[in-house]
Order: structure tokens, then C-alpha cells, then sequence
């Protein structure tokens, strides 16, 4: 077959003074409308944040009054939620402007069959009335700053709280600029704590908590109350927004361990369902360079027959694992799963291999040999069912899950007074857990 030539895209030359729209689903992108392009773009940066495992290569060239460059990105996603469509786009990956952060053009408007209305500044679709507004314009320009007054929103301000999160939002606020405090407020499924902000448009920087096992989605029909504060002698540091940086750095992590997933051996349907499951929970999946979180819902404790002290000499380990051993400590000590002890207990650590994994590297595990204080502990009793009343209950199960956690020992805090009993020793020093 003859090879396929790639797309032309024809652009306009951008300055200010043009309208666009504001995606909160994608960290509150800015999105330039633009009737006169064929086409709609995302800037890379952009779509590898939110959209990583949708990009594919598709060569296409971008046509200016000034020049030609070819490119060779692009992906087909669901439309926006903001849209409240269910239909799919293909955007072009293009850093088209500094200014913004994509381009929805005629192709997408056309769409979700909708039209501009230039008098209320609304992009209006059979489903919903979207404001846009203009760049360089401020929404409130004739108001002075960090004064409150009568404001109203031309429509309700949805944001979506993903489980289990605790998640840095823009929120509308009665207040113009400058600085003030939000107070503690309580909504139906999350809550927002007292905070000191920046405001800017009547908008502020602040967090939700979403503390349930399921999405929540908020709405917001009118500007949250906010006390304003004269900060003129204090230094303020924006800590909200690096937290924004913070937390897509964290994510981004997360994103990228679905590289590591395995699905060779799946036929199409199971690979999707497998990537989309893992994609949607990929906060739960430990990344390296993540430290670990634990529970203190239950604290672990060392039940002993004899409270007498249980002191086993140090073993003596090969030269050669010193480094690795010494690695692994420091690694514990940073994320403080370890500290330094000066406890009467101890137990021999040992450097033994890892079973082979994908990678084929070999790899070490620092262990303690808790032997001598496993024979004074009081064991533990619990009434597993029958296995038979298991196998029963599998039916006709076709595929089966195991779940494994990441250093699982680490994830559940130790009771205060039983921490002394984990004293653990190397040649560096004496440590507890």
C-alpha cells in the first residue's frame, strides 16, 4: 500500500484579545476557541499529564503565515466532561501558543453541535451552556481589589473528587484579589479545611478532602464566603500552588508504572479492561521513588509470654553487601520506617537474593531474623473457614487476582510501647522500627 501523507493543518497567528474556556477537569486548563481552524490541539505537556496511555504516532504537518513543522503526535479521547458529551475527538499534539494550553477548533464545536454566543459569552450545546471569556480581560475589572460585593454565577461550578484523595482545587470566592481566609466547611461528602489564600478574579487556590471509597462530584451554585485579610507587612508564600506542582508530579508517577504492566498474553478486550482498571487506581500501586504511606486504623503488637529483653548477637555478613545493606538503611531511615534505637532488644539482620522479576536484575532484601523473639511471642489465632467452602464459592470464575503489598510490614504502625522489641542492629548502628 502506498503510505498514507500526512494531514495539513492550516493555523491562525494568535496574540490577545481571543476567546476561550476553562477546563476544570484538566487542572483548569485554558483552551483557545477558534472557529477557523480545521482542527483541535493539546499541548503535550498537557496530554502527557492527563492523557498518557491515549497518545499515538501520526505524523501531520502545521501550516503558519510564517512556516511549516512537521509533528507526529496525536490521540482520540473522550470529550471533555465539562461537555457533558460521551462522544470521542482526535486533538493534535502541538504547542501552538504559550498562552494556552489547547485549542478546541470547528471540528469539535461542530461535534457537540454548538454555537457561540458572542452577547453572553456562552459556547451553547444541546446538553450545556459553557461561559468562555476573553484573554486580557479581567472578569471584573470596574471592582476594587480585596473589597467583597454582590457576585453570581452564570452557572453552577461542578468539580469531580476522585476517592481517596485529598485534592487542590480553584474554587469561586465572594472576594475580587488579595489575600483572606477561608473557613472550615463541611459539604455532603467532602470538607474543606481553614485556609489562608491568594485570590485572583474571584477565584482562590485551596483543597478538598475526599475521605469515601467512591467519586464525588461538588456542586457549587454560588461564591464561597471568605474573610479578607490585610497581609501588607506579612511575606506571603504561595504554598497552594506548589502543591498543584507537587501533586501532578506525584501523579505523573503514578501514571508512569502502567509502562510496567505485562499483558502480552491478553486478548484486546482483557488488555483494555486491565489498563483502564489500573489506570483509575493507580494511586493504590507503589512507585520507588513514592515514599510509603501507612495505616494507623490498627497498630501492630508483640504479645510476649516473658518480658525479659531478647538480645541475639550481630551476624557477620560478606563485604560485598555492605554498600547495599548500608543503602537500604539509609533508604528506611529517610522515610522514617526505621529510627535510631537505643533499646535493649536486637536481632541479626541477613541480606538474602529477591525471586527474578521481569527486569531479570538482581536484586537484595535486607531481613531480620526475629527467631529467638518469635519463640516468646504469643501466637496469634485466627479461624480461617473451610477450604472446601472456599473452592465452592469460586463457581465458574475464569480470572483470578493476587494482590501483594509493598513491603506490607511497613504499612501498619507499631504500637509505642512495643517499638523497643523490633530493635535490630548492623554494623553502622542500632535501629528500631
Amino acid at each position: 500500500m502506498p503510505k498514507r501523507e500526512p494531514d495539513v493543518i492550516h493555523i491562525n497567528n494568535y496574540s490577545t484579545d481571543l476567546p476561550y474556556v476553562i477546563i476544570p477537569e484538566l487542572y483548569y486548563a485554558k483552551f483557545l476557541i477558534d472557529t477557523g481552524s480545521n482542527r483541535s490541539f493539546m499541548t503535550p505537556s498537557l496530554a502527557y499529564t492527563v492523557y498518557p496511555n491515549f497518545i499515538q504516532n501520526e505524523e501531520f504537518l502545521v501550516q503558519s503565515s510564517h512556516a511549516t513543522s512537521y509533528h507526529n503526535e496525536t490521540m482520540m479521547i473522550q470529550i471533555f466532561p465539562t461537555f457533558n458529551s460521551e462522544e470521542y475527538h482526535k486533538f493534535y499534539l502541538f504547542d501552538f501558543s504559550e498562552n494556552f494550553d489547547g485549542l478546541i477548533g470547528f471540528d469539535l464545536l461542530r461535534q457537540i453541535n454548538a454555537n457561540l454566543d458572542l452577547y453572553s459569552q456562552k459556547i451553547i450545546t444541546p446538553q450545556v451552556q459553557i461561559p468562555f471569556y476573553i484573554d486580557g480581560q479581567s472578569l471584573t475589572q470596574n471592582y476594587p481589589s480585596n473589597q467583597i460585593y454582590p457576585v453570581t454565577l452564570e452557572n453552577p461550578y461542578v468539580i469531580e473528587i476522585p476517592p481517596r484523595t485529598q485534592q487542590v482545587v480553584l474554587l469561586p470566592v465572594y472576594q475580587n484579589q488579595g489575600t483572606g481566609i477561608l473557613p472550615y466547611t463541611k459539604f455532603i461528602d467532602t470538607e474543606m479545611p481553614e485556609a489562608l489564600v491568594n485570590v485572583n478574579d474571584h477565584f482562590a487556590i485551596t483543597t478538598l478532602i475526599n475521605a469515601n471509597e467512591y467519586p464525588v462530584e461538588l456542586t457549587i451554585f454560588e461564591p464561597l464566603d471568605i474573610e479578607p485579610v490585610d497581609v501588607n507587612e506579612v511575606n506571603f508564600i504561595e504554598k497552594m500552588e506548589t502543591d498543584i506542582e507537587y501533586n501532578n508530579q506525584i501523579d505523573n508517577l503514578h501514571k508512569s508504572n502502567l509502562k510496567n504492566l505485562r499483558l502480552s498474553h491478553c486478548n484486546q478486550e482483557e488488555y483494555t479492561a486491565i489498563r483502564k482498571l489500573c489506570y483509575e487506581f493507580r494511586d493504590i500501586f507503589h512507585h520507588e521513588d513514592i515514599p510509603l504511606s501507612f495505616t494507623n486504623q490498627i497498630k501492630h503488637s508483640i504479645k510476649l509470654k516473658n518480658e525479659s529483653p531478647i538480645f541475639t548477637k550481630f551476624y557477620r555478613y560478606p563485604e560485598i553487601h555492605k554498600p547495599e545493606v548500608n543503602s537500604q538503611i539509609n533508604k528506611m531511615l529517610e522515610n522514617d520506617v526505621i529510627q535510631h534505637s537505643n533499646s535493649p532488644w536486637n536481632s541479626p539482620i541477613w541480606i538474602v537474593p529477591k525471586k527474578l522479576d521481569a527486569s531479570n536484575k538482581k536484586k537484595w532484601r535486607v531481613v531480620i531474623d526475629y527467631r529467638k523473639l518469635n519463640e516468646q511471642t504469643v501466637d496469634d489465632k485466627y479461624p480461617l473457614p473451610n477450604i472446601n467452602d472456599i473452592l465452592d464459592k469460586l463457581g465458574k470464575c475464569k480470572y483470578f487476582t493476587t494482590l501483594d503489598l509493598a513491603n506490607g510490614f511497613h504499612q501498619i504502625e507499631m504500637n509505642k510501647d512495643d517499638i523497643p522489641k523490633t530493635g535490630f542492629s548492623t554494623d553502622t548502628g542500632h535501629y528500631e522500627i
